[in-house]
């Protein structure tokens, strides 16, 4: 899944944004599980890098302004609970510069949770350096006037010209950005129709787009709530999806890692186990049988019937081979 996210989501994360940090960890899990092939011209990182600051100072700017209600009616301070609001007023006011004084910190030192994210993404993310002709062709399409390009820069036509130039023939892509120019001017939720036309003539393929992160995940990624949710959702998948013995152990290995499944979750293992050629002949081996020991153990009130059976009988199977070795 090819997916290309806009500078402006990214700075989001630096100011007042609607989508909780947890989104960008997610994005970080599926490109590590390569659930999506994240395009990064060089055009967005030089913007993000340029912009970070002045987000950032914008963001502290107002929080330092955000004041405690001294409104108080002066009939109030006849009760009793005045003296804990007058109390509350200067708790604010010390646990504002306590954090204030953390976070100047952390942005000097680039040490924020959200820059951490942005600089795992970056790195893992396909980059894509524009060449003298890509920038050329930038330029003829902000100089006649068609999208993305705004502002008397040429930034969004840098961007849109390499995702035309690198992303494969005949392969869809995911945008997501807050940017008008990617909408049409008839509906603000609907893609910029030239765009859209553009890229199923020149790229034979579909183009959609999201203005928030979390609206694509919802809808493309709607069962896990939590990025750590996302990850055990991908590896079940990937064990329902191998195709080589090797790959199944990578994949039991992982799954080892958590402590805790849902009832669903378990029972998606369960049913790789029995209609996984590639999982079903290796439960004998050390790391699956343990595996399957362990599910069977701590889950067998919650395995579906129809399942449970025959994840016993190969278990069991694996039991009698073991006892049937000479030594």
């Amino acid at each position: 899944m090819n997916v290309f996210i806009d500078t402006n989501i990214y700075l989001t994360f630096f100011h007042m944004s609607h989508d909780d940090l947890e989104e960008l960890n997610k994005v970080f899990v599926l490109q590590k599980n390569n659930n999506i092939t994240l395009w990064m011209p060089d055009q967005v990182v030089d913007e993000f890098r340029r912009n970070r600051e002045t987000k950032l100072a914008d963001a502290i700017k107002r929080f330092s302004e955000e004041k405690f209600n001294n409104q108080i009616p002066q009939m109030v301070k006849e009760y009793p609970e005045y003296e804990n609001l007058r109390n509350a007023k200067k708790d604010f006011e010390t646990a504002k510069n306590a954090v204030l004084t953390k976070l100047k910190k952390d942005i000097g030192s680039k040490s924020l949770k959200a820059d951490q994210l942005v600089s795992s993404i970056m790195l893992q993310a396909k980059r894509v350096t524009a060449s003298a002709k890509t920038l050329a062709a930038a330029k003829t399409r902000f100089d006649r006037g068609n999208p993305p390009g705004k502002n008397r820069s040429y930034g969004d036509a840098i961007s849109w010209e390499c995702l035309l130039s690198d992303v494969p023939n005949g392969e869809d892509l995911f945008l997501i950005t807050d940017d008008s120019d990617y909408f049409s001017p008839l509906n603000q939720d609907q893609l910029n129709g030239f765009l859209a036309e553009e890229w199923e003539t020149k790229k034979s393929a579909k183009l959609f787009v999201y203005r928030r992160l979390s609206q694509f995940l919802t809808n493309k990624f709607p069962l896990a709530k939590l990025a750590s949710e996302l990850e055990k959702e991908v590896q079940i998948k990937n064990l329902a999806e191998s195709r080589s013995f090797a790959r199944t152990h990578e994949v039991i290995s992982e799954l080892t890692k958590f402590a805790d499944f849902t009832p669903p979750q378990v029972n998606d293992i369960v049913g790789a186990y029995i209609s996984n050629s590639q999982v079903r002949w290796i439960i004998c081996d050390q790391d699956v049988k343990v595996f399957a020991h362990f599910l069977l153990d701590k889950y067998s009130t919650i395995i579906d019937d129809e399942h449970a059976e025959k994840f016993q009988e190969f278990i069991r199977q694996c039991e009698d081979a073991d006892e049937e070795v000479p030594f």
